[in-house]
C-alpha cells in the first residue's frame, strides 16, 4: 500500500496533484466553521479512494503505467487498487468512533457509497464508446470526477454545518473543480493550438501534457479547431468571448488560465500625454466606466 501511495522513487503527475486535492475536505470543514483536524479520517478515506479510482481508470484507459507498477504489470495495480478500496472503507468507518463526527457518520458513509456507484457508472459508459454529444460528455465527466470532488467538499463542510444551502454550494464548487480536472485529463496527449505570438507567455507546466501546435494567424487557429485537427485552442479572453457568442452551440470554455503576457502604453520621454492619460484612467475607474468596459469585453460568457 505504501508503494502505491508514494509512487516509489519517481514521482508521477498524479502524485504531485495529490498534495493539492488532499486538502479539500479539511479546507471546506474550516471554511464552514469547523477545525481542519475534524476531517482527518474523512481525508484519509477520500485520498485512498481517489488513488484506487485513479489506478482503475489508468488501467481501463490503457494509459502509460506509473513507475512503481510499470515492471510489475496491471495485476499489481489491480491488487493495490482493491486493497486501497477496502482500506478506505475501514478509514471512513472511523467517523463512528469520534464524538465530533459520529452525528453525521452514517450520512457521510452513505454519500461515499453512492458517489462510488455514480463513478462506476461513468467508467462503464466510457467502455461502451466515446460520447456522441457534448451533453453526454458532461454527464460522464460529472459522474467520473465531478461527483467525487463534490463529495470531498460537501462532506468536509458537513462536519461543521448542517445548513443545506451552504452544503450545496460547497458541493457545486467541488463538482466544477472535478469537471476541470477531468477535462484536462481527457485532453492529455491531444493536440492543442496556440498562437506563436503568445506561446512564450504561457506556463510550460500547463502545456506539458499536450501536443502543442503553433499557428501564425488566429483565423488559421480557429479553422484548425473547426476542422477537428485540434482538440482545443488557447485564446485571449476577448477573442474567445466573441467566438463563443457567434458559435454558442459549437464550443465551450474548458479552462481559464493566467499567462505572463502584459500590455503597456509607451510614450516619448517627457511626454505630456502621460499625465493626461493617467488622469483619464483614474477618472473612469472612479466613476465605474472602467468596470463597465471590462465586464463587456472581458466578462465571462454566461
Amino acid at each position: 500500500m505504501r508503494l502505491a501511495v508514494s509512487g516509489g522513487e519517481e514521482k508521477s503527475e498524479s502524485s504531485d496533484n495529490l498534495s493539492h486535492w488532499v486538502e479539500l475536505p479539511g479546507l471546506c470543514c474550516q471554511a464552514a466553521g469547523g477545525h481542519p483536524e475534524w476531517a482527518d479520517d474523512l481525508t484519509i478515506a477520500w485520498l485512498l479512494f481517489y488513488i484506487a479510482a485513479h489506478l482503475m481508470d489508468k488501467i481501463q484507459d490503457q494509459d502509460d503505467p506509473d513507475p512503481w507498477w510499470r515492471e510489475r504489470g496491471t495485476g499489481a495495480a489491480l491488487s493495490a487498487a482493491t486493497g486501497l478500496f477496502f482500506t478506505a472503507s475501514l478509514a471512513i468507518n472511523q467517523l463512528n468512533t469520534n464524538s465530533k463526527t459520529t452525528p453525521v457518520a452514517a450520512n457521510i458513509i452513505t454519500s461515499f457509497n453512492n458517489s462510488f456507484l455514480w463513478m462506476a457508472s461513468g467508467q462503464y459508459s466510457d467502455m461502451l464508446g466515446p460520447a456522441r454529444t457534448l451533453q453526454q460528455y458532461w454527464d460522464r465527466a460529472m459522474a467520473k470526477s465531478g461527483s467525487f470532488f463534490g463529495l470531498a467538499c460537501r462532506t468536509g463542510a458537513q462536519l461543521a454545518t448542517r445548513e443545506t444551502g451552504q452544503l450545496a454550494t460547497f458541493e457545486r464548487y467541488g463538482q466544477h473543480l472535478g469537471l476541470l480536472i477531468q477535462i484536462k485529463d481527457d485532453l492529455d496527449g491531444k493536440k492543442v493550438g496556440v498562437l506563436e505570438s503568445g506561446a512564450e507567455s504561457l506556463n510550460p507546466g500547463y502545456l506539458a501534457g499536450f501536443e502543442v501546435v503553433k499557428y501564425k494567424e488566429i483565423l488559421e487557429l480557429i479553422d484548425g479547431l473547426k476542422a477537428q485537427d485540434l482538440s482545443a485552442i488557447l485564446l485571449s479572453l476577448p477573442v474567445a468571448i466573441n467566438l463563443l457568442k457567434e458559435n454558442a452551440d459549437s464550443y465551450n470554455v474548458l479552462d481559464e488560465i493566467i499567462s505572463s503576457q502584459e500590455f503597456v502604453i509607451v510614450y516619448r520621454k517627457g511626454s505630456q500625454l502621460k499625465a493626461m492619460i493617467d488622469s483619464a484612467i483614474d477618472g473612469i475607474k472612479n466613476d465605474g466606466t472602467y468596470d463597465t468596459i471590462y465586464n463587456k469585453w472581458f466578462g465571462l460568457v454566461q
